[in-house]
């Protein structure tokens, strides 16, 4: 009954004003202060706090920093953020443009142990066909090869602890690694 009487009063949103709602919530336990009524009307605020509090994702982080590749900055890519050892949190990615990334918070890497990709594809010159064999010019297309060294992407072995907060990731990868 309380419930109906605060909904169609209070928490429809119809008044515009949420916080004179929250008043009124206030007010009207406290007129009819039973205890299951404080408790309902409690819990009732709380729902209303969240709301204005908004929903924010606890489990991402904003990661950006700079990619290079032999000392230079990787002129285009993509990395990508995977949750290791007991992490289970969402994965991660972005473009790397003139070696610089960004990710932000909002689609951000999962806090804690990440595996971490880099992969950057260069044309070589050939043209391979599209689908089936090359007839003509349209039916063929510049042939990609993955110009980064395995143990930086399919085998990487790069990993990164994500932090609460804004994080850096910096790293200069090497065509012949150690």
């Amino acid at each position: 009954m309380y419930i109906n009487w605060i909904h169609k009063n209070v928490g429809s949103g119809a008044t515009g004003d949420r916080f004179a709602g929250l008043a009124l919530v206030h007010q009207y336990a406290l007129r009819d202060a039973s205890r299951s009524n404080l408790i309902c009307m409690a819990s009732y605020a709380a729902a209303w706090c969240l709301l204005l509090a908004g929903c924010r994702d606890e489990t991402r982080a904003a990661v950006s920093g700079q990619i290079t590749f032999d000392g230079k900055p990787l002129r285009q890519g993509v990395i990508n953020f995977f949750p290791a050892d007991d992490n289970r949190g969402p994965t991660a990615g972005a473009t790397i443009v003139n070696g610089r990334f960004n990710i932000e918070a909002k689609t951000g890497v999962a806090l804690g142990m990440n595996r971490v990709t880099v992969n950057s594809k260069e044309k070589t010159g050939r043209k391979v066909a599209r689908f089936g064999p090359a007839d003509n010019e349209e039916s063929t297309h510049d042939e990609l090869a993955e110009q980064i060294p395995d143990c930086y992407n399919t085998n990487s072995r790069l990993t990164f602890k994500t932090e609460r907060g804004r994080n850096e990731f910096n790293i200069d990868l090497q065509s012949d690694p150690p």
